[in-house]
């Protein structure tokens, strides 16, 4: 909220309910969030023999990296206008 509000005045003012907005959008990343990951983790797993336990935690906090820097730049902190 506080970065629409900075950097986004113009678009935020022209939000009829803010609160509701941001509520739904953090609802809405999260979920994108969830989605990016899952993709990016899809049939890793440590127990197939192809990698070892710290390798594929390396590679989970990647995939956490990665959606998150996705999620907020697709939808949080959006450039100016």
């Amino acid at each position: 909220m506080e970065h629409w509000q900075t950097h986004l005045p113009e678009r935020y003012a022209a939000l009829e309910d803010p609160q509701m907005f941001f509520t739904q959008l953090g609802e809405e990343a999260a979920e994108r969030y969830l989605a990016v990951r899952d993709s990016l983790l899809e049939g890793l797993s440590p127990n197939d023999g192809t990698m070892d336990w710290p390798e594929f935690q390396a590679r989970v906090a990647q995939a956490d990296q990665t959606a998150t820097e996705l999620v907020e730049t697709e939808m949080i902190y959006l450039p100016p206008t």
